[in-house]
């Protein structure tokens, strides 16, 4: 169960990504599976993790939320990675790498920080499996020049998401190896800090 900034989204990502270990990415995009899980089994953990009661002051906005976060009112991938639950097993789902010595390590790396995620993967560019693992590695192994607060981390993650989505006009993205990534991510996070 999150405690206070503590979300344990990684923690619940895992765990509900092992629980299901036979779940397609087809099955996955049902809204009736998520929303299930949502009211019944992890009630409990939504109530805890995605609280209504502060945003209850404002009707229409409270309404949205439970919508966007208990629901999935459309079928597509981004109302997917607002549901409270379907989120963590999408988010394992997409990072596990069985041939690394910890399958979740990108997995952890992708929630870190919860700019990430959406940088990432509420994008078109998220859907292609070098890149977003490619990002994922370069944030890993230069987490130290990201920056030292919130505030800086977020704008160096933006940047250099940007800088891809940016890439993506004159690049097909799909066909760039995770070296490639990492190449063009490297050299313009050294721009980024300089």
């Amino acid at each position: 169960m999150p405690e206070g900034d503590d979300r344990k989204d990684y923690e619940n990502a895992v765990l509900l990504h092992r629980a299901f270990p036979t779940l397609t990415p087809l099955q996955a995009r049902d809204p009736r599976l998520w929303t299930r899980l949502a009211h019944v089994e992890c009630w409990s953990y939504m109530r805890k993790r995605w609280d209504v009661g502060r945003h209850l002051e404002n009707p229409s906005k409270a309404a949205r939320y439970v919508l966007a976060h208990y629901f999935v009112p459309r079928a597509e991938s981004r109302a997917l990675l607002r549901n409270g639950v379907a989120r963590l097993w999408w988010y394992a789902h997409l990072t596990h790498d069985p041939a690394r010595a910890e399958p979740y390590e990108l997995t952890k790396v992708l929630l870190s920080f919860l700019d990430i995620a959406q940088q990432l993967l509420e994008r078109n560019m998220g859907r292609a499996k070098e890149l977003r693992t490619g990002f994922l590695d370069v944030l890993r192994l230069h987490d130290n020049v990201l920056g030292t607060n919130a505030g800086q981390k977020r704008e160096r993650i933006r940047a250099l998401a940007k800088f891809l989505n940016l890439r993506g006009g004159v690049t097909i993205l799909d066909t760039l190896t995770r070296g490639d990534v990492a190449g063009v991510l490297k050299s313009e996070l050294g721009m980024i800090t300089t």
